[in-house]
């Protein structure tokens, strides 16, 4: 398994592909991108396109990892105003 992680260039996943062989032993390739160009190049059925979380979800999400020492996952008051800027500017992915 070799896993390339946010590629950007269509052109060098291209290039990459020529250097593995096709001898079907089982071999994979995973590859994550925010680029529908490079996306494209996979075969349909094994592309996974991953939503946006909603705000909501988003904050829940947040709060959960961020204050998961405080009781209930709670932010903190005085914290609330940077947290809500931070959630807002990850603009629903989850892995920002």
């Amino acid at each position: 398994l070799l896993i390339l992680d946010d590629v950007w260039d269509k052109d060098a996943w291209l290039f990459l592909n020529y250097a593995f062989v096709r001898n079907n032993c089982g071999s994979k390739v995973l590859i994550t991108t925010r680029r529908k160009d490079v996306s494209s190049l996979a075969v349909d059925q094994y592309t996974i396109e991953l939503k946006t979380l909603q705000y909501a979800e988003s904050w829940e999400l947040f709060c959960k990892k961020a204050f998961r020492a405080s009781k209930d996952n709670q932010c903190p008051e005085n914290l609330r105003f940077c947290a809500e800027k931070i959630v807002a500017r990850c603009q629903g992915l989850p892995l920002a």
